[in-house]
């Protein structure tokens, strides 16, 4: 006789137990960050490229930037050109689009070159990754038209190369301009071209804020600013970054900008799609 199990109150009953220890350390890490960042001033009281000049000398949360030996810079000419950190890989079987994260206005392809790199090798792909244009200085949809240009470029390089995968991945703010630039592409087109799957990890796709998504963030244990179980985001943090990336509310809640909830079944068909968010 088929037993029913009773619910709880947490989600640890529906986690695999060897994934506990690794739970422990992502607090752990996030933890550290909050520490680190204890006595910054609150969101929007210090100019963005004064915020960007520090993460890249290492003055806060981030290390200083590190580069890959083993990478380059590459242009790819369109209007306007689009600069990408290239990793090369003689034993690739694939191609990998990678698009930073950042809340739209900060970070770069410099900041995670190594960890490109690694991933590039590990995976036996042939990578770039898009130094797309920032917010506010260059609101949606100038930086989703970059990864566009990029995109695009890496199906006909990896044609030339031989390879008949891409893959598109991004974190946080780049999952989102990821899935919004092959939402504007066309996903069937891009799969008769070789694309065949997203990685999207930790996105944040409802930009809009739908009443749904407004009520979670504003209750929710991600959004509680220096939380006791080591959360990371706050409400205070993620709104005006979402602000700056689309200044009018209204405009916003289109299609083009908020892609999850406005598209859905346009994402669900589309093609494989590997996303996560953390807890």
């Amino acid at each position: 006789m088929a037993t029913t199990r009773p619910m709880s109150n947490t989600l640890d009953q529906w986690i695999d137990p060897a994934l506990h220890a690794l739970v422990d350390e992502q607090r752990g890490m996030n933890r550290k960050l909050i520490d680190a960042g204890a006595n910054n001033p609150p969101p929007g009281a210090v100019p963005p490229e004064k915020i960007r000049r520090a993460r890249r000398e290492g003055r806060g949360a981030f290390p200083a930037v590190v580069l890959d030996p083993n990478a380059s810079d590459a242009t790819i000419e369109a209007d306007p050109s689009v600069r990408v950190r290239h990793h090369p890989n003689p034993e690739a079987s694939a191609f990998l689009v990678h698009v930073h994260g950042g809340g739209w206005v900060f970070g770069s392809p410099d900041e995670v070159d190594t960890i490109v790199g690694r991933l590039a090798m590990d995976a036996a792909c042939e990578a770039i990754s898009v130094d797309y244009r920032l917010a506010p200085e260059h609101p949606f949809p100038a930086g989703r038209n970059d990864v566009m240009v990029a995109i695009e470029w890496a199906l006909d390089e990896a044609a030339r190369l031989g390879l008949d995968r891409v893959i598109v991945a991004g974190e946080s703010s780049g999952a989102h301009l990821a899935l919004s630039a092959v939402l504007e592409l066309g996903p069937a087109a891009l799969r008769e071209r070789g694309l065949v799957g997203l990685s999207l990890a930790f996105g944040f796709f409802d930009v809009g804020l739908s009443p749904s998504a407004r009520n979670w963030a504003m209750s929710s244990w991600l959004f509680r600013r220096h939380g006791s179980n080591g959360s990371l985001i706050s409400s205070s943090q993620m709104f005006p970054s979402r602000s700056v990336a689309t200044p009018s509310t209204h405009r916003s809640m289109q299609p083009t900008i908020s892609s999850l909830p406005s598209r859905p079944r346009s994402w669900s068909s589309a093609m494989p799609t590997l996303s996560w968010t953390t807890r």
